[in-house]
């Protein structure tokens, strides 16, 4: 599936906050300001459930990983956060690799000398690219 779309061009290839951070990130890993480590990040009008821990990748497991080989819609598991349109839209988006990595671009990664912290992906809203950045 070849899919031309003039929208897809206009995507920058990487945001400045992504650069920023991955140049200071010997200082200390990235963290998004406008969505703190803080409870009332992920539950807007409730209290949570059950306390929450924050924790990067490299505290949950000894390797984590972005992508393995390709994506594929079997690699999406729902949380407890009612999240499923966007798991729903991201794996749709498997089926078309140059798709998927306009939106999710390939050259992020947990490895040493390339983690900052931060992660950059795009969102086609309102008739414009929005750049996003999650840590």
């Amino acid at each position: 599936m070849n899919i031309q779309d003039p929208y897809l061009e206009k995507a920058d290839p990487v945001p400045r906050t992504t650069k920023k951070a991955k140049n200071t990130a010997w200082l200390k890993p990235f963290e998004d300001s406008s969505f703190p480590a803080e409870d009332f990040s992920l539950f807007y009008s409730k209290r949570p459930f059950r306390r929450v821990r924050w924790l990067r990748p490299h505290k949950i497991c000894s390797d984590p990983q972005f992508v393995v080989n390709d994506a594929s819609r079997f690699d999406n598991q729902q949380g407890e956060l009612g999240d499923c349109w966007l798991l729903a839209a991201m794996t749709n988006l498997t089926i078309n690799t140059v798709l998927f990595k306009r939106i999710a671009p390939d050259d992020q990664s947990f490895d040493d000398g390339e983690y900052a912290g931060i992660f950059h992906f795009r969102f086609w809203q309102y008739g414009q690219w929005v750049d996003d950045v999650i840590d």
